[in-house]
């Protein structure tokens, strides 16, 4: 059996050698590049490759090739990829540069090793006629096939410094290679291929490239329009300028917007004309545009008279040119558009949100005040934390009440925001809720919880606001703090509390105890106060949460000394 299948395979080549179009020899062949036999599979696969130049044989093999992946036959679809690869690179090489080649490198090279690939292009490009690449259309081939299968950047650059250097090395004996000859990779109708060079391009920031690209400004494809425009740019061929003026009539907006944004920075009159001209543009984005980046050049005057164009930045879909428009509105303090500003409160960028809660701050958060409320129940903390912010600035009982209901949020840093909000409000009415944080897990958020009681001036929560000196989680400092929030409750009542940091090893604390205690007309603990009259020391005095003086204790000393004589002799 094994002599009949090598028998058949060989038998074939006469014929197909004398009629290399016969599908049906052809069909044979590739039935047994499937066979058992390695041997026969072998013989098979090399007689499909040595008949690349049949016109038929590429769809054939894709045919068979579709048929194994319907049947899941994944060692045919291996082969016959092999074998489809190997045919592809023989056509784009020529018969005497692939007889160069060890099969197992061809093997390499048609399964994509890059660094076969670019070992042997080397070679090939620096003796073109020993490989039968003496004709240019047969380098210009090879050259499309070797880029088109390499595909990381890493190689792709690699590609263009040996080209460049092999280019230089050999200009003066072989006419024509120069880096230019890869102007070929911007031709044909493979606009993969061409846009993945022109990215290539700019990466590598090929200059030489700049009249090809230019004819791409008007290429069928707007995605080269695109690229060609953004290349151009990129190299400052301003001589080509006029060009892309040209395209700002292009029927593709992304080509149009692409014109616009390099054109919109000269100055010249007859390109800001032509930019102008897009304030009437049909598509919203375009017209967006061009107000917003008329406002960071030179256009400002253009901008403030045509103010009502400002509602088209708050409907792109451009994040940047919504934020744009925000900012525009703010600095012009525009307020007829709160109603659209009020509609982007909703939208799902944080930024945009945040962004318009502040324009709407400045222009009168009246104006939307049941829309920014409603952010209240948002589940972001940061955007909860602006709104509290915005409608802090209405001082409303009604803005209050809902702030209000964040004192039991999750997050630590909205229920801080609310507690400091409720006390600049003077929101005494939440003062028992407020109140109930004092046993709140967080140690800041009881420390804000006791400094807001205080501007409420609830002095019933005052032995609760103590309770805080005896806590061993807190510094010195903070207890210094509470002892100067007590005294601005007028909180008689915890003297005693205090009066026990006056023989605290800490100088600071006991200085503070003092001017607590004078303040709070102590007179029980005057005995005790006098016997630190002789302490020199310099300390830091906390007279609110947010306000300290520099002194010594001996001058707190005398001070509540004074208190007391002053009080005894107006009783």
């Amino acid at each position: 059996m094994r002599f009949i299948s090598l028998f058949i395979a060989v038998s074939f080549l006469p014929c197909l050698q004398q009629n290399n179009e016969n599908p049906e020899q052809i069909r044979e062949l590739i039935n047994q590049v499937s066979s058992k036999n390695p041997r026969t599979r072998s013989i098979a696969s090399e007689r499909l490759i040595h008949l690349w130049k049949t016109d038929s044989i590429i769809d054939r093999i894709n045919e068979s090739i579709s048929n194994a992946k319907n049947n899941n036959d994944s060692d045919a679809i291996s082969r016959l990829e092999r074998i489809y690869n190997r045919i592809q690179f023989n056509r784009a090489v020529g018969d005497k540069l692939a007889s160069t080649i060890r099969s197992e490198d061809a093997d390499d090279i048609c399964s994509g090793n890059e660094q076969k690939i670019l070992e042997y292009f080397q070679k090939w490009i620096v003796r073109p006629k020993n490989y039968g690449l003496d004709a240019r259309p047969k380098q210009d081939r090879l050259i499309k096939w070797v880029f088109n299968n390499l595909n990381t950047q890493d190689a792709l650059r690699n590609f263009l410094y040996t080209f460049t250097c092999i280019a230089q090395e050999v200009s003066s004996k072989q006419d024509g290679l120069s880096i230019n000859r890869l102007e070929i990779l911007l031709e044909g109708d493979n606009l993969n291929s061409i846009e993945k060079f022109l990215n290539l391009v700019v990466d590598s920031r090929v200059v030489e490239m700049t009249d090809k690209i230019a004819t791409l400004v008007n290429h069928d494809s707007p995605r080269l329009r695109f690229l060609a425009i953004n290349i151009l740019d990129s190299f400052s061929a301003k001589e080509y300028y006029g060009e892309i003026a040209d395209r700002l009539g292009d029927p593709n907006t992304e080509v149009r917007l692409c014109a616009l944004k390099i054109l919109v920075k000269l100055t010249e009159d007859d390109y800001r004309q032509k930019v102008l001209m897009l304030l009437n543009d049909p598509e919203l984005e375009v017209r967006a545009t061009l107000i917003s980046w008329l406002w960071y050049y030179n256009g400002r005057e253009i901008v403030k008279n045509n103010i009502t164009m400002l509602s088209d930045l708050l409907k792109s879909s451009d994040i940047y040119i919504i934020k744009s428009g925000l900012e525009i509105i703010d600095t012009l303090n525009v307020k007829q558009f709160h109603k659209e500003i009020a509609g982007l409160l909703k939208h799902s960028n944080q930024e945009v949100c945040i962004r318009s809660l502040l324009v709407l701050k400045k222009i009168g958060a009246h104006l939307a005040e049941e829309e920014i409320s409603g952010l209240l129940l948002s589940d972001d903390p940061t955007i909860k934390i602006y709104t509290i912010g915005v409608l802090e600035t209405l001082r409303s009982a009604k803005c209050a009440k809902k702030i209000a209901k964040l004192l039991k949020d999750h997050d630590a840093n909205v229920r801080t925001t609310a507690i400091r909000t409720l006390g600049n409000l003077e929101a005494k009415e939440f003062v028992n809720d407020i109140a109930e944080l004092l046993n709140d897990g967080n140690l800041t958020i009881r420390l804000l919880a006791a400094e807001s009681l205080t501007l409420l001036n609830s002095q019933q929560h005052s032995k609760e606001i103590s309770k805080f000196l005896k806590d061993e989680e807190l510094t010195s400092i903070s207890k210094q703090i509470i002892m100067a929030l007590l005294v601005r409750l007028n909180a008689k009542e915890c003297i005693d509390d205090i009066a026990v940091f006056l023989k605290e090893e800490d100088p600071w604390s006991r200085c503070q105890a003092v001017w607590a205690l004078g303040n709070l007309n102590a007179v029980k603990f005057a005995d005790e106060i006098k016997k630190l009259s002789s302490d020199e020391t310099t300390c830091t005095l906390w007279i609110d949460s947010d306000s300290q003086i520099k002194t010594t204790i001996n001058t707190e000393v005398e001070d509540a000394l004074r208190k007391f004589d002053s009080d005894k002799t107006t009783k």
